[in-house]
């Protein structure tokens, strides 16, 4: 979150919401003539307005801290900066845009939805280890905000629903291959059930 204020900071003086400041800045932009470049970084920093950021860096806070209580900061970190990337690189290599019309992307929801991803592969997990009540209302909830936030995609033109989409696949991916890696007994993968 701090990262994305000091890219915001750096957006304010052009303006964050100026479309040719974004792209200077590090947009990503379709058609792009050479996609897989350090745009694939910068973009999932920078955000579209003061409501994008705040958005995604509440839900950054507000699921980072699960996976970070779950799964540790350096797994965390590490899920939310490969499904950011990811998330855009897939898009770049996948999406089709009008040739006549130049479409930007920038967003840090694709590293959200990773860590979305993430908690929900450690709630599946975690609840066929326990079958506890607890797990199973964790993993209905998540599955609510993941459907709630698909048909916000749908309605919504200027959100890239593929971007979530991939960056929820990647972060559920990395986690559940982080699951079958470790073997019964080690760490702790369980939720406290205080919560």
């Amino acid at each position: 979150v701090a990262v994305l204020l000091a890219m915001f900071a750096l957006e304010s003086p052009g303006g964050v919401e100026d479309l040719e400041n974004l792209v200077r800045l590090g947009a990503v932009i379709f058609p792009a003539s050479d996609p897989f470049n350090w745009r694939l970084v910068s973009a999932g920093l920078l955000h579209f307005g003061w409501l994008h950021l705040i958005l995604n860096s509440v839900a950054i806070l507000f699921f980072g801290g699960r996976l970070e209580r779950y799964l540790g900061r350096t797994w965390t970190f590490t899920v939310f900066v490969c499904s950011n990337i990811g998330a855009m690189a897939l898009a770049v290599a996948t999406l089709s845009y009008s040739p006549e019309t130049r479409t930007v992307l920038i967003g840090a929801s694709g590293g959200v939805m990773g860590i979305v991803g993430a908690v929900f592969a450690h709630s599946v997990v975690t609840f066929f280890k326990s079958r506890s009540p607890q797990h199973r209302r964790e993993l209905g909830l998540l599955s609510i905000i993941v459907i709630f936030q698909m048909v916000f995609d749908a309605a919504t033109p200027q959100v890239s629903g593929p971007v979530h989409l991939y960056g929820l696949a990647i972060g559920c991916a990395l986690t559940l291959a982080r699951n079958v890696r470790r073997s019964p007994g080690k760490g702790s993968d369980h939720m406290s059930s205080s919560r």
